[in-house]
């Protein structure tokens, strides 16, 4: 894992975020939790210019890049609970074969992205939702902010 930052600033309590250039790439990273494990064969991530401000939340993205040539994410259980939200997931396996996220304007592409949900129960406060088998296959999504325009295969 290489990771170069040119110059960083946090700050909180007000918290103001600023990246003047920052350059994340992963050539091969394979990160396991207790019930997870996310494997990224290419990862590139680059920050031209990005502020972030909290307090009355301002974002301000000067140009940003996030390059997934492959990503796998597996989760053999996996349980989040909120306040009136708990989800269960069984086995979930997402794969993106090519993913390119480009913020200035806000552009977003897939290439092919599967995900797949062998066993998912969702339950919210009178709500409860049980998916035996789950699969959602996108094999081209583009989406693309300015004056919005979307685009799905």
């Amino acid at each position: 894992m290489n990771t170069t930052h040119a110059y960083t600033t946090k700050t909180y309590g007000q918290m103001t975020e600023t990246y003047a250039q920052m350059t994340t790439t992963y050539a091969q990273m394979t990160r396991t939790h207790a019930h997870t494990t996310k494997t990224y064969g290419q990862m590139a991530k680059t920050y031209a210019q990005m502020t972030i401000t909290h307090a009355h939340k301002t974002k301000t993205y000067g140009q940003m890049t996030e390059t997934y040539a492959q990503m796998t994410t597996t989760y053999a259980q996996m349980t989040r609970t909120h306040a009136h939200t708990t989800k269960t997931y069984g086995q979930m396996a997402k794969t993106y074969a090519q993913m390119t996220i480009t913020h200035a304007h806000t552009t977003k592409t897939y290439g092919q992205m599967t995900e797949t949900y062998a066993q998912m129960t969702i339950t919210h406060v009178h709500t409860t939702k049980t998916y035996g088998q789950m699969t959602e296959t996108y094999a081209q999504k583009s989406v693309t902010h300015a004056h919005t325009t979307k685009t799905y295969g």
